[in-house]
């Protein structure tokens, strides 16, 4: 997927600092396979992803209010992102704590918590995800992106943040690839489905 900006910025005089920027309206074009699926008048891009990304996606058919429903409690959150692991704990504002338990799962005692770190509805939630008694050198993060496509939803699910998690990032993010499944974007779709 491309993102393209339609617009330009010009430089001007004025207010005493000649060469300034002015702002213009910016329109932007999402492209997946070459051809526009979305315009839109922000950038689809909010938290810096890094190098090191794992990147699940699915299409809903429904408006991105609707789909944010699912975001708004723990309770709702619970129903679909604690499909293939325990989500423990789940405060939807910025500072909330959200912590998840995939023990179940890989069968020995994991535990990853964090802060949110962007909460903007109904296009971003980013969490921190520390691996907790790992000895990370900071958290990496989780981001669910919303973005209007194709008269509905395309919901991004995107693990980030390994190139600052020091030693063995490459290794880790290797294994979060491998780890991560459809399970839980699978489990929205159900949700939200009419």
């Amino acid at each position: 997927m491309r993102l393209y900006a339609l617009g330009t910025a010009v430089l001007v005089g004025g207010a005493g600092k000649p060469g300034s920027i002015a702002p213009c309206k910016m329109r932007y074009r999402m492209v997946t396979c070459n051809h526009s699926v979305a315009y839109s008048r922000e950038a689809a891009v909010g938290t810096h992803l890094g190098a090191l990304v794992v990147r699940r996606s699915i299409w809903i058919d429904a408006k991105p209010e609707r789909v944010w429903q699912e975001f708004e409690t723990f309770e709702a959150m619970r129903g679909w992102f604690g499909t293939g692991h325990t989500l423990v704990s789940y405060e939807p504002r910025v500072g909330g704590w959200v912590e998840t338990d995939p023990s179940a799962v890989q069968g020995e005692p994991l535990r990853f918590a964090g802060r949110v770190t962007v909460f903007d509805p109904p296009r971003e939630l980013t969490f921190e995800q520390d691996w907790i008694g790992h000895g990370w050198a900071a958290p990496s993060l989780i981001t669910f992106r919303l973005t209007p496509a194709l008269g509905g939803t395309l919901v991004e699910l995107l693990h980030h943040g390994f190139d600052r998690l020091g030693p063995g990032s490459a290794e880790d993010h290797r294994g979060f690839e491998n780890g991560w499944g459809m399970m839980q974007l699978e489990a929205l779709l159900g949700r939200v489905r009419p």
